[in-house]
């Protein structure tokens, strides 16, 4: 080799280029081949601008020029270049690289540059070479690719996965073009090779075993295993693996070797063994229920939402790693952790109050350019929402832009139905070096209260959604920003609701009340109602608690009988003979539902939004319980088209497949004059037995009453 000269690990950035796919093993000396490099520059879309393009399994970082791959040195982006390209140097400006999506080793000892008629360059361009794509080495001596010339790098066989061409040091001219790469390297020969892996336990595993097998074996000759490493132990070969014992890791992860040796070192290979480090147990209670999960020590706990155990008319606000009496203040909640020991994180209940579950409202530049103007233009979200702007457009990439100069350029909300919690913003930052912000105030003037704010980082261009949660209540804002700075997605989420008493500790009620409403009724005089609760509740006497299924356009409606538990989050309709309140028992018992899966009605839970509804009931048309027309009882679309909507808590709604219902509007529980709405009436009960109101089977409806069956009622008298 004519000269090596090491790179560090700056240039590991270029992800510089992969020759060719194959064996992953070492190349033994063998034939001298020419390979075409499977890159070449024809198969790349001509454009002007540097950019990463895929194609063909390979990524490739160019500017365009015609049919060529080239890179220059950009005035417009001009750093200056310290230390062979240095820390500040950017790939986009200084290279062309090309990596396969496989990474391969080969032996090479030779590279060509192809170069198209006319290109060429006045500075010097250099080969590299590197095992890991991290840490390089220089091969060979800088040649200049002149107008003429095919650029040829020879050096002794060398062993890399990556290869890759830099521009001088110093050098601030010159634009280097190349068609296609010439690889040559050595074919493999048919020495024996080791084929195995690198293999991970975690910190309790005390055994293990490496998979492997021996290409171009030679008969009589054995694989032999060894270890320095001192916590492993008991290696052996058995046929097709190698079998081994650890010590029980209680410290940092750690990384062992186990060497394979084929006969008198005809071939070798070296196997790391990692084993993670020891584990902390997380402990996750909610309302004293408590689970655990299981977290590496030093890696980031991940934190989700609570959704069991939650108490009626409370909702999970988020954790703490301590327990929290009953305050009307929102406390700092955990919301990133790293695993440093055992801990426990108490879930804090709120008390809810309000009516309705708000939504959220998304605002997306979907304008026609209006001259950059700073006037008052009016957007609309796609809640309807009014939204005004102080700002100019920009159309290049459909933006709203704002800044702090003169004048200043600004948005004001429209008034939203509950309280914001939380907004969420993609941001434009035009600077490659500096931080800018959007703040989200209380006035126009910037005297006022400021809610909060979010960072633009520095040369981000609307790739990721950046979110602030108020610690206040507020249901409108004005958004200014720090600096020159753009948006082009906004989502407000909001809600009616308020919260109080805030605690890591409920009471578990022992009842809860059902509310029937005297608006839902049919002709007989039976009062309806949807519920769900968090606990599960025992079926009293003065109630029927049906669940309901949708088969040929009917309604199949199953009830419990008195005395039934049902289970907790189950969705259930309740029907009476008298509207109000009534009392149900509430249960630690699990309880069973009576049509399990096929229940269509869906809890509510502590209330749902039309986005939840309809996230976590994909391809379904979603129906609300009311009086159609204020004359006939019956599940109908609770939105237009069977879209979904807001339901408050501990309700139901029927979520019915769209393959199931098609187009069907509404279904009813009695006869009447539902032509208008496409209604059916309802359909068989999924058993003929007799139940009177109470939900009691009975043999022989002899007595006074009202009774069902089938799903229909019917009186006796």
């Amino acid at each position: 080799m004519k000269k090596t000269k090491n790179w560090g690990g700056y240039l590991g950035k270029f992800l510089a280029m992969l020759l060719f796919v194959g064996s992953t093993n070492a190349w033994a000396q063998g034939t001298e081949y020419e390979q075409v490099a499977v890159f070449k520059s024809a198969e790349v879309i001509n454009d002007t601008k540097y950019q990463v393009y895929e194609n063909n399994d390979w990524y490739i970082s160019k500017g365009g020029y015609n049919t060529s791959v080239g890179f220059n040195k950009d005035a417009k982006n001009q750093t200056k270049i310290d230390n062979n390209l240095g820390t500040s140097a950017k790939k986009e400006n200084y290279g062309v690289y090309v990596r396969s999506k496989n990474t391969i080793n080969a032996v090479v000892s030779k590279v060509t540059f192809y170069n198209p008629a006319g290109s060429g360059g006045s500075g010097t361009i250099y080969l590299a070479a590197s095992t890991d794509g991290e840490n390089w080495h220089q091969v060979g001596d800088g040649q200049t690719l002149s107008v003429t010339n095919d650029l040829t790098f020879t050096f002794d066989p060398i062993d890399a996965a990556y290869w890759g061409v830099v521009l001088e040091k110093g050098s601030t001219t010159g634009v280097y073009r190349f068609d296609n790469v010439v690889m040559t390297f050595y074919a493999s020969s048919t020495d024996p090779t080791i084929t195995a892996s690198d293999v991970e336990y975690v910190a309790e595993d005390t055994s293990g075993e490496v998979v492997y097998e021996i290409k171009n074996p030679v008969e009589g000759t054995n694989l032999a295993a060894t270890t320095e490493t001192e916590w492993i132990s008991n290696v052996t070969v058995e046929d097709g693996k190698i079998t081994f014992t650890m010590e029980e890791n209680t410290g940092a992860a750690r990384e062992g070797t186990i060497t394979l040796t084929y006969g008198d070192g005809v071939a070798t290979k070296d196997i790391k063994v990692r084993q993670g480090a020891i584990s902390r147990t997380i402990t996750w209670s909610v309302n004293g229920h408590k689970t655990t999960t299981k977290v590496e020590d030093g890696k980031d706990i991940t934190f989700t939402d609570a959704s069991s155990y939650i108490p009626l008319s409370y909702k999970f606000m988020g954790w703490l790693d301590h327990e929290l009496a009953p305050t009307d203040d929102a406390p700092e909640f955990v919301k990133s952790a790293t695993a440093s020991a055992d801990v426990t994180y108490y879930a804090v209940l709120a008390k809810v109050s309000g009516e309705g579950m708000g939504g959220t409202a998304i605002l997306k530049p979907t304008f026609t350019n209006q001259d950059n103007t700073y006037k008052n233009h009016t957007y609309t979200d796609d809640k309807g929402n009014e939204w005004t702007s102080y700002s100019n457009e920009q159309t290049s990439m459909n933006r709203f832009g704002l800044n702090a100069g003169s004048p200043t350029r600004y948005f004001e909300s429209p008034t939203f139905d509950g309280n914001i919690t939380k907004i969420e913003i993609k941001t434009y930052n035009g600077s490659g070096v500096k931080d800018r912000y959007f703040y989200f105030d209380a006035e126009n003037d910037l005297t006022g209260t400021r809610y909060g704010q979010v960072t633009a980082p520095a040369g981000e261009h609307c790739t990721t959604i950046h979110t602030f949660e108020p610690t206040v209540e507020f249901n409108k804002f004005y958004i200014h920003a720090s600096d020159a700075v753009g948006f082009n997605y906004l989502a407000v989420t909001y809600s009616s609701e308020t919260y109080s008493g805030y605690t890591t500790s409920v009471k578990t009620p022992v009842t809860a009340t059902i509310s029937i409403a005297e608006a839902c009724h049919d002709k007989d005089g039976m009062y309806y109602g949807t519920y769900s609760n968090a606990y599960a509740f025992i079926v009293p006497a003065d109630l029927t608690v049906s669940e309901i299924n949708v088969n040929d356009n009917q309604l199949q409606i199953k009830s419990y009988n008195q005395g039934d538990i049902v289970p907790a989050n189950t969705g259930v309709m309740v029907a009476a003979t008298e509207a109000g309140d009534h009392e149900v028992e509430l249960s630690s018992e699990e309880g069973t539902s009576v049509l399990g899966e096929s229940n269509m009605l869906k809890a509510s839970g502590n209330g749902i939004d039309a986005e939840t509804m309809a996230t976590v009931n994909s391809n379904c048309k979603f129906y609300r319980l009311t009086m159609h027309k204020g004359e006939t009882i019956g599940y109908f679309w609770g939105a237009a088209e069977g879209a979904a909507f807001n339901l408050a808590a501990n309700k139901a709604y029927l979520a019915v497949p769209v393959d199931v219902v098609a187009n069907i509007q509404g279904f009813t529980f009695e006869s009447g004059d539902t032509d208008d709405i496409k209604g059916v009436e309802t359909g068989n009960n999924v058993d003929s037995k007799v139940y009177n109101l109470r939900g009691q089977h009975v043999a022989q409806p002899t007595a006074k009453g009202v009774y069902i069956t089938n799903g229909r009622k019917f009186i006796v008298k």
